[in-house]
């Protein structure tokens, strides 16, 4: 017998219909519809993921199976098929795709983009940090690609090396958008209660921590995001200890600069992943963007005075494994589009006492000429003494 192929369900559907709501932890078959189950992937409290063949397409995809325990409301299904929804208007080379939602002989699935490579977790290791322009090219292709969630309202909640995958490229894609949330929804039922952490601890902003989703914006993103970068750039995070104390660090102290780590790191690149990282939101770069053209700005001025080729060239980098992926360096928009990370950040410390440390270029032009009025003016007093 064929399988029965269903279209999505209805908010109201998924309320009233109480056998859609499968509660199911067993694996696929190996024949699911159209799609042919070749290996499980992963699995965790929320589903698992299978690796697939999709038969009318023929091309591999992953298939992301959820399970509802205790969702007598329906609350998680309705997640589940907003977030296909919300993730399906995104393209964008570091986003992972979306390609099918339905349901199957009852088991609710999403079909998406089959990314093979590896975590990003998988690169840190431990006292060997990424160079500042890998890390800068990662961090910065991942704020392209999530300005383009942010630009259709979506926030990811739970950005982290685990859910960003290097592909064979070398190139960083943003996964699993299990943790939506539309911004945009104004009549919508919130699928996060009020007092609900939801996301990593370790790369959670302070609003998060409080718990209010109506605090979660654009920003909420980047600062985890922020986060990712200091992880790359010191191989350690900003709170380390056990959760309690990281969620009592992220509330109430500011981050250790990086430069306590690693000494050598570019000040203006340090800046930037504080500022990212600031605790109040509004001080914050505005944007993904923003904070991308200001990683643009810092890598185009290490390669000015390291006196590099101006034009993009790719640093390889063997990989635990085997796989060799390419970093490539990050190519700058035009001057007068960037916004300078130099500028004076908000009154937040350590910002502040960071950019009083920074090195002050030495103008020797300037130099030389009022060292040559000084020398002037002695020789005039002189000749005036002698003439007395």
């Amino acid at each position: 017998m064929r399988p029965k192929v269903a279209a999505p369900p209805t908010e109201q559907s998924l309320l009233t219909n109480r056998s859609l709501l499968t509660k199911s932890h067993n694996d696929l078959p190996e024949s699911f519809g159209r799609y042919r189950v070749k290996q499980k992937l992963g699995e965790g409290a929320m589903g698992a993921v299978y690796l697939a063949e999709d038969s009318l397409l023929q091309r591999d995809v992953a298939l992301k199976t959820p399970t509802f325990e205790d969702d007598d409301d329906g609350e998680l299904l309705k997640r589940f098929y907003r977030e296909a929804r919300a993730v399906s208007k995104l393209k964008h080379h570091n986003l992972c795709g979306v390609y099918d939602v339905g349901e199957i002989d009852g088991r609710h699935y999403i079909s998406m983009e089959f990314v093979p490579g590896k975590k990003l977790q998988e690169f840190i290791k431990p006292d060997k940090p990424m160079t500042e322009k890998q890390a800068m090219a990662v961090v910065r292709k991942i704020a392209l690609g999530m300005q383009e969630a942010h630009a259709h309202g979506v926030i990811h909640r739970d950005l982290k090396p685990d859910n960003i995958m290097i592909n064979e490229k070398g190139e960083p894609v943003v996964m699993d958008f299990g943790l939506v949330h539309k911004t945009d929804q104004q009549n919508s039922t919130r699928l996060t209660q009020r007092g609900t952490l939801v996301g990593s601890p370790a790369y959670m902003s302070k609003e998060q921590v409080e718990g209010d989703p109506d605090k979660l914006t654009n920003a909420t993103d980047q600062y985890s995001l922020g986060v990712i970068l200091y992880q790359l750039l010191t191989s350690k995070l900003p709170f380390e200890g056990n959760i309690h104390a990281v969620l009592g660090a992220i509330l109430t102290k500011e981050p250790p600069p990086p430069s306590e780590h690693r000494p050598d790191i570019n000040p203006h690149l340090e800046v930037i992943c504080l500022k990212m990282m600031a605790k109040e939101a509004q001080d914050r770069y505005p944007s993904m963007k923003a904070a991308a053209d200001a990683l643009a700005e810092v890598a185009k001025r290490i390669s000015k005075a390291a006196g590099s080729v101006a034009a993009p060239a790719p640093i390889a980098r063997s990989l635990t494994g085997g796989l060799t992926a390419t970093f490539t360096e990050i190519p700058c928009p035009p001057e007068q589009a960037l916004a300078s990370p130099l500028d004076s950040p908000p009154n937040t410390s350590p910002l502040q006492r960071l950019i009083a440390k920074q090195p002050k270029p030495i103008l020797y032009g300037s130099f030389a000429a009022g060292m040559a009025l000084l020398l002037a003016v002695i020789l005039w007093f002189h000749s005036s003494a002698a003439l007395v």
